[in-house]
């Protein structure tokens, strides 16, 4: 084998692994910046714009976790889209409320609960908002987090403890309630 074919074989398994992590992360990645900005076009171009990171600059996607850095990259470019466009932003929740028993007003018993949830995320410093979001909706491990947010993962677990605490003391009736309609 020669030089050049060597060369053209390396090419290929870049390009074959790009497309692979491409393959494996795009909807996720899509989807995490749809719950972040809520405007599918916006998400559609902040996906175009990590993955095109990862096309141009395929050294630095890490063996290990490629998924959080990923979603670091993420983090980054709606950061970056939020500051261009000068607009608050609130971080919507998909995961489902754990427990609203049917008796004909469980849907609006449901979406309540759900709002107040809402209320009580954006509530949260950003920095908290975004750590229970990529924990409790990506399911993203703490590990993980730590990559995707450039923490150290004990970091990481005492951003999500105070975002707990802090959640509990601001909606304690929320949580109590929860507990007695289980």
């Amino acid at each position: 084998m020669t030089t050049l074919e060597r060369a053209e074989d390396e090419q290929a398994e870049k390009e074959t692994s790009r497309d692979r992590l491409f393959e494996t992360y795009v909807d996720s990645v899509y989807r995490y910046a749809l719950r972040r900005v809520s405007v599918a076009s916006v998400a559609e171009d902040i996906a175009a714009e990590v993955f095109s990171e990862v096309y141009r600059h395929p050294k630095r996607v890490p063996a290990r976790a490629p998924e959080a850095w990923l979603y670091g990259i993420a983090r980054r470019k709606i950061a970056d889209y939020y500051r261009k466009a000068n607009v608050r932003r609130e971080v919507p929740l998909s995961a489902e409320v754990p427990c609203a028993k049917d008796y004909g007003l469980g849907a609006l018993i449901h979406d309540e609960r759900q709002r107040q949830l809402q209320l009580l995320v954006n509530s949260l410093p950003p920095d908290q908002q975004e750590a229970l979001l990529l924990f409790y909706v990506e399911r993203l491990s703490p590990a993980q987090i730590a990559i995707a947010m450039r923490r150290s993962r004990f970091a990481v677990n005492s951003l999500l403890q105070r975002a707990r605490k802090r959640m509990y003391e601001l909606g304690r009736d929320y949580f109590e309630e929860g507990e007695r309609n289980c």
